[in-house]
């Protein structure tokens, strides 16, 4: 009896492993599995790429590192030294052409403000004022000053005058010009012209000139066109005559040193020397007459600095 009651036990638990439930037929069990199966595609995405820089052409350049310049044409005295000064650094010169044309330029420079000043030196070693003005400049612009008119050298050759004597004035210009040279505070004037090398000497008369202190500055005139007034040139009448050292110009008060005429001696003065230093200079610039700007130069300007 026990064996068929094991036989029957043996076929209950064959029948629970080995026989389908009626509910998971073939075809239900396919369908599971397929939509286990399903699983989402993701979408194919593919970004367009950047476009490729340009080859073979110049790189492209920010408009706010494109440097600016200046250029700068004008009158001088014929064969006269032509300088370019930016914020009181010589950065040009050149020489005058026999009618005294001059162009100087300025470049490589980045926007801001600049100071320019031109001046020049005739062939006697007389310095001019110096013709200054101020610019804004922009990335990348081009400046362009046309028509200067440099005003004229002068010289007296008297610092002192006895009343009744005369006052001899001389200086370069540029050639054939009309120059008005006005003295004050009397408001005499008198008229003069420049030779064809560009030279000038006039006679003042000191005989209706009360005693005492005076200045003169020159004017040049030239086919429509005017120069600035030269720096004014101090005498006195009075007893006696005082006889100015040959090439020194009376503008100047901290003695030869004063390279730029402005009565100082400072770092204007010596970024001009520096310019010229080991060369051959205008003879203002050579103080101990060698021929050479060098270190005796550079001595005498340091001994005048006046800062």
């Amino acid at each position: 009896m026990r064996f068929f009651i094991a036989i029957l036990i043996l076929e209950l638990l064959c029948s629970a492993f080995y026989l389908k439930p009626a509910f998971l037929s073939a075809a239900s069990l396919n369908q599971t599995l397929n939509i286990s199966a399903q699983v989402p595609q993701a979408q194919n995405f593919n970004p367009t790429p950047p476009a490729a820089a340009p080859t073979g052409g110049p790189p492209i350049q920010s408009t706010a590192s494109v440097p600016a310049a200046a250029n700068f044409d004008g009158i001088a005295a014929p064969q006269a030294s032509v300088s370019l000064l930016q914020d009181g650094t010589v950065v040009d010169s050149v020489t005058a052409d026999v009618q005294g044309n001059f162009s100087l330029s300025a470049k490589n420079l980045d926007p801001g403000n600049y100071q320019f000043s031109i001046y020049f030196v005739d062939r006697h070693g007389l310095r001019s004022q110096p013709h200054s003005f101020s610019a804004v400049l922009s990335p990348g612009e081009l400046l362009d000053q046309n028509n200067i008119f440099l005003p004229p050298s002068v010289l007296t050759d008297f610092s002192a005058v006895k009343k009744g004597s005369n006052l001899n004035v001389s200086g370069s210009s540029a050639p054939n010009s009309d120059l008005k040279i006005a003295i004050s505070p009397s408001g005499q004037s008198l008229d003069s012209k420049t030779s064809s090398e560009g030279f000038y000497s006039a006679i003042v008369n000191t005989s209706f000139f009360d005693k005492g202190s005076f200045q003169l500055s020159v004017q040049a005139f030239l086919q429509g066109m005017l120069s600035d007034q030269s720096a004014p040139t101090q005498f006195t009448v009075g007893d006696i005559d005082l006889a100015l050292p040959q090439q020194q110009q009376p503008t100047s008060a901290s003695g030869p040193a004063d390279i730029n005429g402005d009565s100082k001696v400072n770092i204007v003065d010596l970024s001009i020397l520096l310019f010229y230093f080991g060369k051959s200079a205008p003879k203002q610039l050579d103080f101990d007459h060698s021929g050479i700007v060098g270190l005796v130069d550079l001595s005498i300007l340091l001994y005048h600095w006046t800062g």
